[in-house]
């Protein structure tokens, strides 16, 4: 064995514990240093920390605003690539890194190298895995989708506004027969939900629960508890740039609970999802919530 990395603690404690084990890597044949290859769980645990750590600026990093992901990987069985999985522990498989020969740029050979692929990142259903976990173990049917224009879905020019993402569920809850649900939905996920709400109303749910979404975005002098610098004023090119970071006030100004903020953020394509980001900004759901008939949790 060679040991091509001194500087090694693990390798450092098998060399001390083993003196003859390893040889020093200056003395490895040419025809075996021709085959040494990059380990490609190393390269795959090191991609996907640079996947959110490559960004440099604070806010950015904060709300992943230029963070990347793994793609879906749609080499395997048809099935299980998909925008909808319910009553599954199974997720998305996503790519992994992979040998390719390839010639780089300015480059006049072809190299053997290994690779990996990345997206920008969204807010997928597969962002709820851990909690759908909890919840099939306690018997509950789970379903998570991707919304048009996150995850998987595609980022339709049309139905860029909320009426349009609340007939969304109600088209989902049809299709798949269910006769009362329980809706969660986070950051502007829980936008839909109310959106759903207004113009369906509470018949086919026994509760919802909101996380991290204020019933009003837009602050006013009547309402301090919006989107941190969301204002009338701000409103135009408040969604031109990452997002600022969250409010620091006192907890006892947010409307009930605490929850730890999530690291989800979707990044849409800004410029053909703005109009959804600027309805999503002038919705105000206060009278939805005030008229809900069914259980209502509200985390902030």
């Amino acid at each position: 064995m060679y040991l091509t990395d001194p500087s090694d603690a693990i390798a450092r404690a098998w060399h001390a514990a083993f003196p003859s084990l390893f040889l020093d890597a200056a003395r490895m044949p040419a025809g075996i240093r021709a085959h040494l290859r990059y380990p490609p769980d190393l390269f795959d645990a090191q991609s996907q920390v640079w996947a959110t750590y490559h960004i440099g600026n604070v806010d950015d990093f904060y709300t992943r605003a230029d963070a990347w992901k793994r793609p879906a990987d749609v080499s395997g069985p048809i099935q299980r690539v998909g925008t909808l999985r319910h009553g599954t522990l199974s997720r998305t498989p996503q790519s992994r890194p992979s040998y390719v020969l390839a010639r780089l740029p300015g480059e006049r050979r072809e190299q053997f190298m290994l690779t990996t692929a990345f997206t920008p990142y969204s807010a997928p259903a597969t962002s709820w895995y851990r909690e759908e976990k909890t919840l099939l173990k306690h018997g509950y049917r789970v379903i998570a989708f991707d919304r048009r224009s996150h995850g998987s879905s595609e980022n339709p020019p049309h139905g860029q506004d909320m009426a349009t993402q609340g007939r969304d569920i109600d088209a989902l809850i049809r299709h798949l027969q269910i006769k009362k649900a329980f809706l969660v939905g986070q950051s502007q996920g829980a936008s839909c939900m109310w959106s759903f709400i207004s113009q369906f109303g509470t018949e086919h749910l026994y509760g919802v629960i909101s996380i991290d979404q204020t019933p009003k975005m837009i602050n006013d002098e009547n309402w301090p508890y919006g989107m941190t610098g969301l204002n009338r004023e701000t409103r135009p090119a408040f969604f031109d740039k990452p997002l600022p970071t969250p409010n620091k006030k006192s907890l006892n100004l947010f409307l009930i609970g605490v929850l730890l903020r999530g690291k989800k953020y979707l990044n849409f394509d800004r410029e053909r999802t703005k109009p959804l980001l600027l309805d999503h900004a002038d919705a105000d759901w206060r009278e939805t919530v005030v008229r809900i008939r069914a259980a209502l949790a509200e985390k902030a």
